[in-house]
């Protein structure tokens, strides 16, 4: 930064001066630069003729220090001395040149007429009629608006506060108030008036008071409510009642004692409740099938169960260490190496899993739905796939029937069976009258009393008869062998008593042992037992296709030194996939529920990295929490239907990050936006965000300046190698903070390209932008001049655009140009206003010191049509307005149509060693009344005119300049 500190008493400028170039000192008491005279004699003698003017020096004494006489060129316009009249600086018309004697009568007409000190009035953007040099007329430029009056008047205003445009607008919608019920009153015009019809007086009940005749009325309870309930008996299930008074109602207790029942057996009343309980008899497993990744079933007598040999290598059991696996979206391990296993789970038919360590493995009870109880010994039974009993087994006694002899059945639930009466037919004879027997309880005579019997004859399944006199009755033999059976086959007679019987083998569906198979251990198993899975021995082959495994249940280990070992679940939730919530990506489906789950899932805990996979994911708004990553490998967010924003960030969001996403958004509207919209939203001040290689497609231009990209209050973040084809409004918006924008390419701005307004500030460096309003553009600070604000504009490329930079638009009072602005080694060409331009504040006196730094830039072909498709003939390279103190250095201005350097109210500026060609108009300019100001070093070829100052300017320097055709 250049020290623009008055200099000290007697400093000589330059110190070392090259062959020819006069030397300055500084006087501090009248504030000039004095020209070091050497040491040499005036020639004595006559200077000027009529062909020649004299030059003289003269010093702060008025003593001359050099005199010589310099021809009068009277013909060519190019050499000094001569003042051209004509705006072609080839002619050689001896008449269109302002010579010595000519310009004596033009001073001696201008004596007579005025004494005014205006040479030229020039008329800036608004104005027509300029420049003016002898007389002339300054008008308003029309502004197209037809004179009259409008209503509801629609205006455009230009940057000058005049109307552009104005159109009549529509009157409000409300064309008639219509009184509703229980009111009176509405209209269509004038005052409307709405009375109270309906409801005119409220009448308290009992316990109730009023408060309030108009406006709020209170209601309150000022004393207890009555009942009428008198009795409240108890119906059945319960016991307690009739209550007249106070009592409890209780449930009596069913006489079922607490406890743990095994194969229950139940009696459940109408009421639900349960009135009996008893435990059931122990079952027998009568078929074991092998389910999901076992082999060997179904077994029904004898047979092994094994692991189901693997096809693709996924794992039921314990990984070993170092085993590399793959791992799909839905958890299910693909291919695996060298595993150990760490967990068993218990899959169909199975319980005690998962294990991860120590465990047993146990086969289900065989129960069914539609029985409820245990299976017992002869029990035929049909079993599914899945090892569910879907038909009613025998060995369940749901009716008792009574047969001959028996009375009470059939009994479905309970009851009582007796026998029947005994009759004469049981004893097989007749008794005779006034006999008196005895009934054993199983209805045999064992004894006559009181009477004599004739004969007893033996039926069916006894022997011994006929007895007349005496005698023994037997049962017959049925010639069973007496003795056990095992699964027993028997005959039973019409008596019920077997007649044959014989042990047989055990029916389809009874196990009687189970061995272990490889990877098993615990058989075999011939009555009770666990199978338990051995330690080590699950290989790929044993593993079936589909086993899943819970991530959190398998090891990574990351290589190298230091690695440590976690759960895959953990190495997983390191990257979150929106598709892990269920979002689609097909353009069509809505997944903005989807995407928002992922969202806040990453947001849970210290926060996390959201990844969208290819597709285009199609979502109404998202909110950003901190400490959110969003990181695209080909996917794209599209909006759906119409939205102000995309995206909004969280209220003050920290660390939020987006990289390598692409946004496709045709919807976004300032009509849904309260009247901005834009693809990512600020929310408060977000502050250490980073948006870098982000792609911004389908912006529409056609709905205003409110349409932007990224738009809001952002602090220390970066804007890094993003692309923005279009865009209506500032394509990319900062509105505070210090922040910094690298490497993007925007393109077709409406508005700004980047926008610092309202006192952001930061570096801006290595852009490409192409035909947007304002290149660069920083609006004024909001309050005055901040002195350490730094603005660093550095390496950019801009082509096409209205400004290339401007910095300072709309600066007023209380609102002020920004501060420390270094501006270097930019590429501007084609823009049709002005390359680089400056607004400070032409209302604070003193002004407060701006410190801009312009330097070492390549501006041209000012004017052009490239960016509306007209040419401007007023275009400047390079534009100061109210700046104090102001280096511009080393640039290259070439090819504008109008003024290459102009400086208006700038004290303190140094214009040195620019290169300026092919100016249309002035090369370098300064306007009236500058002052303290060196121009010195600067090589202007091919110009309307070199320099220029404007009349009233002191203390400045102009030297070493090189001006030629």
């Amino acid at each position: 930064m250049t020290d623009f500190t008055p200099p000290i008493d007697g400093t000589v400028y330059p110190a070392e001066p090259a062959a020819g170039i006069t030397q300055y000192r500084y006087n501090a008491a009248t504030g000039q630069w004095i020209p070091i005279v050497p040491d040499f004699v005036v020639t004595p003698g006559t200077y000027g003729s009529g062909s020649e003017i004299a030059q003289f020096s003269v010093d702060v004494s008025g003593a001359i220090y050099a005199a010589e006489s310099v021809p009068i060129q009277s013909a060519s316009t190019r050499q000094s001395g001569i003042v051209q009249l004509v705006d072609n600086n080839n002619t050689n018309d001896s008449t269109k040149a302002l010579t010595a004697a000519a310009g004596y009568r033009l001073q001696q007409e201008l004596d007579g007429k005025s004494n005014g000190t205006v040479q030229e009035v020039d008329t800036g953007d608004g104005l027509v009629g300029g420049p003016i040099t002898t007389t002339g007329t300054i008008s308003l430029n029309s502004s197209g608006v037809a004179p009259g009056t409008y209503t509801n008047t629609n205006l455009t205003v230009d940057r000058f506060g005049r109307i552009t445009a104005a159109s009549n607008g529509t009157s409000g919608s409300i064309s008639e108030i219509v009184a509703g019920p229980g009111l009176s009153g509405g209209g269509t015009s004038g005052v409307v008036t709405l009375s109270n019809a309906g409801v005119t007086s409220l009448q308290a009940g009992s316990g109730i008071t009023l408060s309030g005749t108009t406006g709020n009325i209170t209601i309150s309870n000022t004393g207890a409510g009555t009942g009428t309930v008198t009795q409240v008996d108890t119906g059945p299930g319960l016991i307690g009642g009739p209550i007249t008074s106070s009592g409890t109602i209780s449930l009596p207790t069913t006489g079922v004692s607490p406890g743990t029942y095994i194969s229950a057996n139940l009696t459940i009343d109408v009421f639900g409740r349960i009135t009996s309980a008893s435990n059931g008899p122990a079952g027998t497993v009568k078929q074991v099938n092998s389910g999901v990744g076992l082999t060997g079933g179904p077994i029904t007598t004898v047979g092994t169960l094994n692991l189901a040999p693997a096809t693709t290598g996924a794992l039921g059991g314990v990984i070993p260490d170092g085993t590399s696996i793959s791992v799909s979206p839905s958890g299910v391990i693909s291919t695996v190496s060298n595993g150990t296993v760490t967990q068993v789970n218990s899959g169909t038919g199975l319980t005690g899993g998962p294990i991860t360590s120590t465990g047993t493995l146990s086969l289900l009870q065989a129960t069914t739905s539609t029985l409820g109880g245990v299976i017992v010994d002869g029990t035929t039974v049909v079993i599914s796939a899945g090892g569910v009993i879907s038909a009613p087994f025998v060995g369940t006694v749901t009716q008792v029937n009574t047969g001959t002899g028996l009375s009470g059945g059939p009994i479905t639930s309970t009851g009582t069976i007796s026998l029947n009466k005994a009759t004469t037919a049981a004893l097989g004879g007749v008794i005779p009258d006034g006999t008196t027997i005895t009934i054993t309880p199983s209805g045999i005579i064992s004894a006559p009393a009181d009477g004599t019997v004739k004969q007893v004859n033996t039926g069916t399944g006894l022997t011994g008869g006929p007895i007349t006199s005496t005698g023994t009755i037997s049962l017959a033999n049925t010639a069973v062998t007496a003795g056990s059976y095992t699964f027993a086959s028997i005959t039973v007679d019409a008596q019920g008593r077997i007649t044959a019987a014989s042990s047989g083998s055990p029916p389809p569906g009874t196990v009687t042992q189970i061995n272990t198979g490889a990877g098993l251990t615990g058989g075999p198993i011939t009555s009770t037992g666990t199978l338990s899975i051995a330690n080590d021995s699950i290989v790929n082959a044993m593993v079936n296709t589909n086993a899943g495994i819970a991530s959190t249940k398998l090891a990574f280990q990351a290589a190298g030194t230091g690695g440590t070992s976690r759960t895959v679940f953990s190495k997983l939730s390191d990257w979150i996939s929106v598709k892990d919530y269920g979002a689609v990506g097909d353009g069509t489906t809505n997944d903005t529920t989807s995407v928002q789950n992922a969202i806040n899932a990453a947001a849970s805990g210290t926060g996390g990295t959201v990844i969208f996979p290819n597709g285009t994911y199609s979502c109404t708004q998202l909110a950003l929490p901190s400490n959110v990553t969003l990181f695209g490998t080909g996917g794209i967010i599209a909006t759906r239907g119409s939205l102000g924003y995309q995206i909004v960030l969280a209220f003050n969001a920290v660390n939020v990050s987006v990289y390598n996403m692409t946004f496709s958004s045709p919807g976004i509207d300032p009509a849904f936006g309260g009247g901005e919209s834009s693809v990512i939203l600020s929310n408060g001040i977000n502050v250490n965000c980073r948006f870098e290689n982000n792609s911004f497609l389908d912006i529409p231009t056609t709905l205003g300046q409110r349409m932007h990209a990224i738009a809001g209050d952002w602090d220390q973040c970066v804007m890094a190698y993003n692309y923005v084809p279009k865009c209506g409004g500032d394509i990319l918006n900062f509105n505070t903070g210090v922040n910094v924008v690298v490497g993007n390419v925007l393109m077709n701005g409406g508005d700004g390209g980047i926008a610092f307004n309202n006192g952001a500030r930061g570096t801006i460096v290595g852009n490409t932008i192409f035909k947007c309003a304002l290149g660069v553009g920083s609006g004024p600070q909001g309050t005055t001049a901040n002195p350490y604000n730094i603005y660093i504009i550095t390496g950019n490329t801009f082509d096409s655009c209205e400004y290339g930079i401007q910095m300072g638009w709309y600066a007023y009072a209380g609102r002020e140009g920004p501060t420390n602005v270094s501006i270097t080694g930019n590429s501007l060409t084609r823009c049709k206003r002005a390359g680089i331009s400056y607004f400070g504040n032409s209302v604070v006196s003193p002004q407060p010191d701006k410190y801009i730094i312009i330097a070492d830039n390549v501006v041209s072909y000012m004017g052009t049509a490239d960016w509306d498709g007209s040419t401007d003939p007023l275009s400047v390279g390079i534009y100061m307005n109210d700046c104090q103190e102001v280096n511009i250095s080393g640039n290259m201005v070439t090819n504008v149509t109008n003024v290459g350097i102009s400086l208006q109210r700038c004290p303190g500026a140094n214009v040195n060693s620019n290169t300026l060609k092919n100016i249309g108009g002035r090369a370098i300019e300064f306007s009236n009344a500058s002052t303290r100001f060196i121009v010195s070093l600067n090589e202007i070829k091919s110009a309307g005119s070199g320099i220029t100052t404007g009349f009233g300017s002191t203390n400045f320097i102009n030297t070493n300049n090189l001006v030629t055709p």
